[in-house]
């Protein structure tokens, strides 16, 4: 596998690490691919083990969603953390994780929304931030 990919951490409420995402972005396709490997809550979490299983399903079967048109890393987080939250047939675990991130993380965005105007973004986009709703409408 080539190392165009990015591996991000799935936390629970206590912060404790509880999966792993992997994900590598397609510009000329316009696509995000990822894919997640999720504790067992028999198990004790191992960050080595977590991230190849993740990077190996993400090489064998991964899941797509649409890169957004106006993207940074944070965008791509916030768009795989979506589509793990919508996704049905994903662990429950790794959907509230999901949950969690989006909730902190737009909290956080939108406390430091000055941010969003020194990005190279449009308003309207800006604006849908500010007001916390869940969509784009490019």
């Amino acid at each position: 596998m080539s190392n165009n990919h990015r591996v991000m951490y799935l936390r629970d409420c206590h912060n404790q690490s509880v999966g792993c995402i992997a994900m590598r972005v397609i510009p000329k396709q316009h696509r995000i691919e990822y894919q997640i490997s999720v504790l067992n809550p028999l198990d004790r979490f191992d960050k080595p083990v977590a991230r190849q299983l993740a990077l190996d399903r993400l090489g064998e079967c991964p899941f797509a969603v649409a890169l957004p048109k106006f993207h940074n890393t944070h965008l791509i987080s916030e768009t795989v953390m979506r589509a793990i939250r919508d996704g049905s047939g994903l662990p429950t675990r790794a959907r509230k994780s999901a949950k969690l991130w989006l909730r902190k993380n737009m909290a956080s965005a939108l406390t430091h929304s000055s941010t969003l105007e020194q990005m190279d973004i449009p308003y309207h986009f800006t604006t849908t931030i500010k007001n916390g709703l869940d969509t784009y409408h490019g």
